[in-house]
């Protein structure tokens, strides 16, 4: 992994990407960035959803933010016994990978929003939001 080398803490910025994400109805993958010149360090992500998501046995998505093919930085279940029900127009904070390599973007990766439908739900439109550090 090719990276460059951290600038110095008082020249370090802030990295913010918004992605608006349709209503779909089956699995998507929808590619959010690519990091074209330096690392960031994932601190937070969030999603909403303007008519929210009711947590479900059977009828449920998973929101994974992905950084290339498949390393999971950040997740929300609406699984029953998983982070559950998203309320209408209220921002949930997705829960962030434990392994702290896997919250860090480097040169060249690429950062996605993978969206994992289980069931008949139809996921309604929203918005993602990654936040970080440039390094």
């Amino acid at each position: 992994m090719t990276t460059s080398r951290p600038r110095g803490i008082s020249r370090q910025r802030n990295y913010r990407q918004a992605y608006d994400f349709a209503s779909v109805s089956a699995d998507t993958t929808t590619k959010i960035d690519g990091i074209k010149s330096r690392s960031v360090r994932v601190t937070r992500a969030w999603l909403s959803c303007p008519t929210g998501i009711v947590a479900h046995a059977s009828n449920f998505v998973i929101f994974k933010v992905i950084k290339g093919a498949s390393t999971v930085m950040a997740s929300w279940s609406t699984v029953v016994g998983g982070q559950g029900t998203i309320t209408a127009d209220t921002p949930v904070e997705l829960v962030l990978s434990a392994t702290v390599a896997n919250r860090f973007l480097a040169d060249a990766d690429v950062l996605s929003l993978f969206v994992d439908v289980s069931g008949t739900i139809t996921v309604p439109l929203g918005r993602i939001v990654v936040e970080g550090i440039e390094l």
